[in-house]
């Protein structure tokens, strides 16, 4: 049987995610092709996007907190000074005002 009609039509949608997820879990490919009776050739160019290798990436976001104690969070009230505002800030505060 053809294993592109394989996939298509016979494996459903739960083994197809499980495949996806076990090829991102670096499963070998082995037991992969044996359970699903698909090729290691048909896997490799189905999910060839999920085995090349991938960079990891970093949103660098803040690391620090806001405040000393996390339980302040939400209670204080927080107040800005016009010349504490950064260029930017005033900007989009100007051309957001209604």
């Amino acid at each position: 049987m053809n294993c592109e009609y394989k996939y298509r039509y016979i494996l459903t949608k739960k083994d197809r995610i499980k495949i996806h997820l076990m090829i991102l879990n670096e499963v070998p490919m082995k037991i992969i092709t044996e359970r699903y009776g698909l090729t290691k050739q048909f896997l490799r160019c189905k999910h060839q996007d999920l085995i090349e290798n991938t960079t990891a990436i970093s949103f660098n976001g803040k690391v620090d907190p806001y405040h000393e104690d996390e339980m302040d969070y939400g209670k204080k009230d927080l107040e800005y000074k016009w010349d504490s505002l950064s260029e930017s800030e005033i900007k989009f505060y100007e051309n957001n005002r209604k």
